[in-house]
């Protein structure tokens, strides 16, 4: 099923990047706490509902525009961000993702998500985790660039404590504006780490990302340095992330 999702997901992607290149989709058509729903949101999340309707009809299906919605005895999760990165997309910056998290609803936690797609949409390269393996058309090598991708958003508090961490790594902030994107490149090692300790993402930002971190051997943990797999499977969850390699995560939460 995954690979068809993929299949789907690329079709959308194509059609994404065409809308972007016109402008398209960028007006607000309603809002939810602490977030806004914008045209290109809720269409690319109703063409993702489409491809699932098309694969299954039992399904459980959270996404970011959408809630909770279920078909028949809902044997399969869907968790869907149809558009991580909607600021950028806005305002003509292109670094944006489509991000699905497959498995089946049993715990009510993100560890019920089993397999997943991370789609950088720009580029069309596709992260797709399936029993734990990662498999991508991202040639790219490996990198070890020295920066940390953090979310601070005008919190001084954030702030100085991620400009300390630097300080004791040595390191460069860099802020894309995509938490599950931000996450990808952590988990790569094209960067040490991500951090975002505001306690404001949901599972739907990042139940992708976190499951390619975990197949490439990164650690991808809350901000009491849980597991992100224990997070509660709710829409307006929320939580905080700090994903990269043991000597980042271990800086800021200790050795496993």
């Amino acid at each position: 099923m995954i690979w068809s999702v993929l299949s789907g997901l690329m079709e959308i992607a194509r059609d994404l990047r065409d809308k972007f290149d016109a402008g398209w989709g960028t007006e607000v058509v309603g809002t939810t706490p602490g977030d806004v729903t914008r045209t290109i949101d809720a269409y690319v999340e109703r063409r993702i509902l489409e491809v699932v309707e098309g694969l299954t009809d039992s399904f459980v299906f959270i996404g970011e525009e959408s809630g909770r919605l279920v078909r028949g005895r809902g044997e399969h999760l869907f968790v869907v961000d149809p558009l991580d990165g909607s600021t950028n997309y806005v305002a003509g910056i292109p670094i944006f993702t489509i991000s699905v998290g497959i498995g089946r609803p049993i715990t009510g936690t993100l560890g019920d998500v089993e397999g997943g797609v991370l789609l950088d949409v720009p580029s069309l390269r596709y992260y797709l985790v399936e029993g734990g393996r990662l498999h991508t058309n991202d040639g790219a090598p490996r990198t070890h660039a020295n920066v940390v991708y953090a979310q601070i958003d005008g919190d001084p508090n954030i702030a100085v404590r991620v400009a300390e961490l630097c300080r004791r790594l040595g390191c460069k902030v860099r802020s894309l504006g995509s938490a599950s994107y931000e996450m990808l490149l952590a988990a790569l090692g094209r960067g040490i780490g991500f951090i975002d300790v505001r306690g404001r993402l949901r599972p739907v930002d990042i139940a992708a990302a976190q499951l390619v971190a975990s197949a490439v051997g990164a650690r991808a943990v809350d901000g009491r340095c849980a597991p992100l797999r224990e997070i509660p499977l709710d829409r307006d969850a929320r939580t905080s992330a700090i994903v990269g390699g043991e000597q980042f995560v271990g800086t800021v939460c200790g050795p496993t």
